[in-house]
This record gives C-alpha cells, structure tokens and sequence, in this order.
C-alpha cells in the first residue's frame, strides 16, 4: 500500500509539472478504477480546488484520452460537467464542484431540487447522439452526480455508450432504490418524481422503466459479481 508520504510524492510529481502551481493540501476520493484526489492549489496568489486524475491500468491513455474527449463534447454543448485545466497522456486536473454527492441524498431520503435537476441533466445529456442514437453515461454510479444547489453535474466519462436513454435512466431508479436504506416509501417517491420529471424534460414516454429497471437489477449483479472477482 501506498504511504502517505510516497502518496504526497506523487501527487508533487504531477502538479510540479504545470507552470507557477504549488499545492497546499491533498484529500484522497473514493475511486475503483484510478488514482483521484481533490488537491488545494495556489497559483499567482489565486488559490483554486481541484481534482488530480491519475489512470491506473493497461488502457490508462486510451481512458484518459476518451474522458478528455467526452468532457470536451460536455463543454461544447453546455452539459454541466467539469472543466479540463490540464490534459496529459494518462491523467487530468479538472476543476472541483462544490456540492453534494446524489448519493448522499438519496441515503438521507432527500427529495429536494435535485431530483428535478438530475432529470433535466439526463435529459439533455441524452439529446446528444452519435449517428442517430443517444448517448448513455453508462456508469451511472449515484456517486458520478453532484448537485450544487442548482444544478446537477455529472463526473467521470470514460464509459461513454450508445443506446435506448431508458437503460440510463432504470440505472439510476435501481441505484435509489436499493442505497440503504433500501426499498423503502420514499424511495419509491423519490423514483417516481425522477421518472415524472425526466418524461416532462424529455418529451418521451417511460411507460416501460419497470421493466427495465429489472433487467438494470441483473445487470449490475453480474458486474458485482465480476468485481467481487477481483
């Protein structure tokens, strides 16, 4: 296991790197796939967060050149995302959003504004397309949200696929429901009102989510079992 001290090292290694950046603080985030930490800058007297992005792995480049390309496409058709301050063969420094992770949400039974946000983001995000057919965030993980009081962002983007935005969105209802606590009244209302939002946002009849949100169930078991395998 990486000490801290090599851990700090490390991260100096990256930011010593970028021209007048000094870091004052490192946190490390929760990540399966890749080294991430949320780092405190100073730049010119102007301190600024952010967050340090290291891919792990044999696909490292190929990942890191695929998150750069889709944030770019996020940037371009104004999909609340994060920006790209520094893009390197295998990690990025990308801005920090100040908010609240869904998850965290979801777990304290909180139906605010931000249901209603997520649905607008997943709204829009779909309307994007790749030869007629919609964009799908794929890992859609209620920690790949942050809700800043206004709007919804969403994080990471290397597993852009394309498909039916159904499948999106009876990801995420499954997430809601089975966080702890799970299958409870107010998750099904919470679900609801994402479901009810997104088909206002959207124009498109979700009539059918109960179903998928099913096959969204078997789906995610395999891939547990699959990393429980690791």
């Amino acid at each position: 296991m990486t000490s801290m001290i090599q851990e700090e090292a490390l991260i100096n290694e990256y930011i010593s790197s970028l021209s007048n950046y000094k870091m004052i603080s490192y946190e490390r985030l929760r990540s399966k796939r890749n080294n991430v930490f949320k780092v405190e800058l100073i730049r010119e007297d102007t301190t600024i967060k952010a967050v340090l992005k290291i891919y792990e792995g044999k696909q490292s480049k190929e990942n890191c050149k695929k998150e750069y390309e889709n944030l770019t496409i996020m940037k371009k058709n104004n999909i609340p995302a994060p920006d790209i301050i520094h893009f390197a063969q295998d990690w990025m420094l990308l801005t920090y959003i100040e908010g609240k992770l869904i998850v965290d949400l979801v777990d304290t039974l909180d139906s605010g504004g931000w249901v209603e946000a997520l649905a607008h983001w997943l709204s829009d995000f779909h309307k994007l397309q790749k030869s007629g057919i919609s964009y799908l965030k794929s890992d859609s993980n209620l920690r790949n949200f942050v809700y800043d009081g206004k709007k919804v962002y969403g994080l990471d983007f290397e597993q852009i696929e394309y498909g039916d935005p159904i499948e999106d969105l009876a990801d995420i209802c499954f997430f809601m429901l089975t966080n702890r606590p799970a299958l409870v009244k107010a998750k099904d209302t919470m679900v609801r009102k994402l479901i009810a939002s997104y088909e206002r946002h959207s124009r498109r009849n979700m009539s059918d989510i109960a179903r998928h949100i099913l096959l969204s169930r078997e789906k995610i078991r395999e891939i547990r079992k699959i990393h429980k395998k690791k």
